[in-house]
């Protein structure tokens, strides 16, 4: 029995829409009067029944859906593609249901079949890009996020597929906006030490230097280990006005200067002498100067080996490779080329000196270490 004829009048209504329009309508009054999942309970029984249309299977799918019964939803999304819907939503609904499983190829398919109806949606383009990357394809990922605006996303991509190229024009286009930004400015330094873009390296080395000498030190350290001499030429006109003498106590900066006294230790008279040059110019803007070679003999002449009783700096050792530099136009190569090893050869006793020092430094420290602690005695 009814309550009243207001109620009775919507069973009645209910009953002559069934009749009359059974089927999705006839669903759609349920979700309306009872809810969803009295929809949804209609709809399977009577599709289970009956051969339905594309859009029957669609409104149960989605129904489904929004009740969490994915694999009800998964199914009446694949039955809607087999009837020949041309929707959107089961194809996205598949995608879902794909990732959730972790079949990645799945969910990028009917993702893209998604994109294929609505080349801007959104959802769609973050299943396909996420999965994408799942699968390994991060350069494709990435053009994906950059069509979305998740610069975060794509930089992130890019560096993954190793494409160098494009993590560097998706850097530089985010300092277009914010050209004083210093971590990115690092980020597109380490990128062109990857390139081995050295003059543009150069001139972004001296953009972060300007902000912070210790993040510019951590560039050079970069190029120092992977051994990229070639960088240190070039970047030598740009670089010379920076004061890295002022970073005190920085262990990037000791990694730097030990890398660079290990470079000039380890060559010989076959090395390119223009090295010798700028790894010692290197060595006295960093701070490594006479105080670091005390103990040293200075040549008494040009290419002339160290005689007795003056002590070379860095200082000098520079001068001198300038004169010689400036000089080998005009000059016999053979002659030049004798002073060039011979101040080479001062050179790498300078740096064998200065380590011989750390190493007793060393070990006066730890015997001083020593004494004091009590278990000693």
């Amino acid at each position: 029995m009814f309550k009243d004829v207001a109620e009775a009048r919507k069973a009645y209504n209910l009953l002559s829409l069934e009749l009359n329009m059974p089927g999705r309508d006839y669903a759609e009054g349920l979700v309306a009067r009872e809810g969803m999942r009295a929809g949804r309970d209609y709809l399977r029984q009577y599709l289970a029944q009956h051969p339905g249309d594309p859009q029957d299977f669609e409104m149960l799918a989605d129904l489904s859906l929004r009740l969490g019964d994915h694999a009800h939803a998964e199914q009446a999304s694949m039955a809607a593609l087999s009837r020949g819907s041309v929707s959107l939503n089961p194809h996205l609904i598949l995608a879902k249901a794909a990732e959730r499983k972790g079949d990645f190829a799945s969910t990028i398919y009917h993702a893209r079949a998604v994109l294929k109806l609505d080349q801007d949606h959104r959802e769609a383009s973050v299943l396909a890009a996420r999965n994408l990357e799942n699968m390994g394809d991060f350069d494709e990922a990435a053009r994906l996020w950059s069509r979305l605006s998740e610069n975060e996303l794509a930089l992130r991509s890019y560096q993954k597929a190793g494409n160098w190229r494009a993590v560097l024009v998706s850097i530089e286009n985010r300092l277009a906006v914010q050209p004083r930004d210093l971590r990115l400015l690092v980020a597109k330094g380490r990128v062109l030490i990857d390139l081995r873009e050295w003059p543009i390296f150069a001139e972004t080395l001296v953009d972060v230097a300007r902000q912070d000498t210790n993040e510019a030190l951590g560039l050079v350290y970069l190029i120092v280990k992977m051994g990229a001499w070639e960088a240190f030429p070039v970047l030598m006109d740009a670089t010379r006005n920076l004061d890295f003498s002022a970073v005190k106590e920085s262990r990037t900066k000791e990694l730097v200067l030990r890398g660079i006294e290990r470079r000039i230790a380890k060559s010989d008279a076959a090395e390119p002498l223009e090295e010798a040059a700028v790894l010692t110019d290197w060595l006295s803007m960093l701070g490594a100067g006479g105080s670091r070679g005390e103990g040293l003999k200075k040549p008494s002449g040009p290419g002339q080996k160290p005689s007795e009783g003056s002590a070379p700096s860095a200082d000098s050792l520079i001068r001198e490779f300038y004169r010689l530099r400036k000089s080998e136009a005009a000059a016999d190569r053979e002659s030049i080329a004798e002073q060039y090893r011979a101040l080479w050869a001062t050179t790498k006793a300078l740096v064998a000196e200065s380590q011989e020092r750390q190493r007793n430094l060393a070990v006066t420290t730890k015997l001083g270490d020593q004494s004091e602690d009590p278990r000693s005695s």
